[in-house]
């Protein structure tokens, strides 16, 4: 598999990928082949794993000068990410961007790519380059300052590819009261009534319909303990 990614990301920096048929034809290169690996890392369940497989055959083929088509599962990663049409992305957008002022200047970036590219070639360049912060008008706000405690559940998975486990524990450091409700062994990032976990979402259930929070950090299995 590592092999057969390591050729696509290859392939697409001597030319872009053309995936499909019409209408749903799409061409990708290697800025944003990183995107599409992300997604499918980024959820550990049968069904995600068997379509990040389907798309890796498909960029494989289109990498080898091979037609392809493309699914509609398929089609839901790529239109968004070659058009820019995606509602999800824009409001997270306007939350990202609405925290403090991103640099300006393209150098800056293009520094941070160079020194990313040593230890993270792949992921490095896609979160370390210029995005849509960087042409956002200025926070109307000053940053939320995090200075005491805020009865709240936070439930963070062990794997998450997005919101790291380090970073929901920190949190939970600065929130004092606020227990930590882990998911060991998972891969995820959406995990309440999404991912498919008893565990977690009873305990969440019970928190929204009560109020009532746990009285200690807990943790619940993953998906194959169970």
């Amino acid at each position: 598999m590592l092999a057969a990614l390591g050729r696509i990301v290859t392939a697409t920096a001597r030319y872009p990928l053309a995936l499909g048929t019409a209408p749903d034809r799409y061409r990708i290169d290697d800025t944003q082949v990183p995107f599409v690996f992300l997604q499918g890392v980024s959820d550990d369940t049968d069904q995600a794993r068997a379509e990040f497989g389907e798309f890796i055959a498909v960029l494989a083929k289109a990498a080898a000068g091979e037609p392809t088509r493309v699914s509609p599962r398929f089609v839901s990663v790529l239109r968004p990410l070659v058009t820019g049409d995606d509602e999800c992305t824009g409001a997270q957008a306007a939350v990202l961007c609405g925290d403090k002022p991103a640099p300006r200047d393209p150098e800056r970036y293009w520094e941070d790519v160079r020194c990313s590219r040593a230890e993270q070639p792949l992921f490095g360049p896609l979160v370390d380059n210029i995005g849509v912060c960087s042409f956002w008008g200025r926070p109307r706000e000053r940053p939320t300052q995090v200075r005491h405690g805020a009865p709240a559940l936070i439930v963070a998975a062990t794997g998450d590819p997005r919101t790291t486990y380090r970073s929901s524990v920190a949190l939970h450091g600065l929130l004092s009261g606020s227990p930590l409700l882990t998911v060991k062994g998972t891969n995820r990032h959406g995990l309440y009534g999404e991912y498919g976990n008893a565990c977690v979402d009873a305990k969440v259930n019970r928190y929204l319909a009560t109020g009532t929070l746990p009285p200690a950090d807990e943790t619940c299995p993953s998906r194959a303990e169970r």
